[in-house]
């Protein structure tokens, strides 16, 4: 499971001893619901995450302005109903600048267990956006679903389950299968099934009149992956600064 891409970067305190050989893991029991409800399974949603589209290990991206004299406009925050509170002016072929990058989900991509299945996850706490220490077991019974929000690395993905956002190995047969599985059959790749159906990416960047947001998607903007100065080819991480 995924933990050096999300874990905080600060060590924890050392506990006491006694606190050390007692892991604080939680199991979770499936919710027990009136016959005439549907169950309360997705997280509080939109989620927002501090990640981008097809993120991948020790990468990160380049945005290049090809709007030429257009002004790029900036919200307070990253949504499309946020108001503008700033304009920035960029010479045509520019870099921009950024400072913060968040995917904002506006649907996950659900999967349905199979049967009985246990999830060994760890909690993703997004205001502070990393792992939660605790280790939590959700017992999923046949035709439970888990939402997939996005892949966050190392074959591990940030997905809803029983409400909660966790941070799990991502669904795979035979245990979990596509509700709705999009065309492609063997030939689409598993990190492709491991993206969410519809989402928005969002970028911050400074102007004289203050830092603001703008989508990517609704921008003149080329984007640019390569891997994270700092790791070589091999993917071994050096000293280099954690995204964004």
């Amino acid at each position: 499971m995924l933990i050096g891409l999300l874990a905080c970067e600060e060590q924890p305190q050392q506990k006491a001893e006694e606190e050390e050989d007692e892991p604080r893991i939680a199991i979770i029991e499936p919710r027990a619901q009136p016959a005439d409800e549907e169950p309360d399974m997705r997280p509080e949603e939109p989620v927002e995450l501090r990640s981008w589209p097809g993120r991948h290990e020790q990468m990160t991206f380049d945005l290049t302005w090809l709007g030429g004299d257009e002004e790029m406009k900036l919200r307070d925050k990253p949504d499309v109903d946020a108001e503008v509170v700033a304009t920035k002016n960029i010479l045509d072929g520019e870099q921009v600048d950024w400072l913060r990058s968040r995917l904002r989900v506006d649907e996950p991509r659900i999967y349905i267990a199979t049967d009985k299945v246990e999830l060994i996850a760890t909690p993703y706490l997004t205001e502070e956006d990393e792992l939660g220490e605790e280790e939590l077991i959700f017992v999923l019974e046949d035709e439970d679903p888990v939402f997939l929000y996005e892949y966050a690395g190392e074959e591990s993905c940030l997905l809803g389950v029983h409400a909660e956002l966790v941070v799990a190995d991502c669904p795979e047969e035979p245990s979990f299968v596509e509700k709705e599985p999009e065309a492609g059959g063997e030939e689409f790749e598993k990190k492709e099934r491991w993206k969410p159906l519809s989402s928005q990416w969002w970028v911050k960047v400074d102007s004289d009149e203050g830092p603001g947001w703008f989508e990517v998607a609704d921008a003149p903007v080329d984007v640019h992956t390569r891997r994270v100065e700092g790791y070589d080819k091999f993917g071994e991480p050096e000293d280099s600064e954690p995204f964004q």
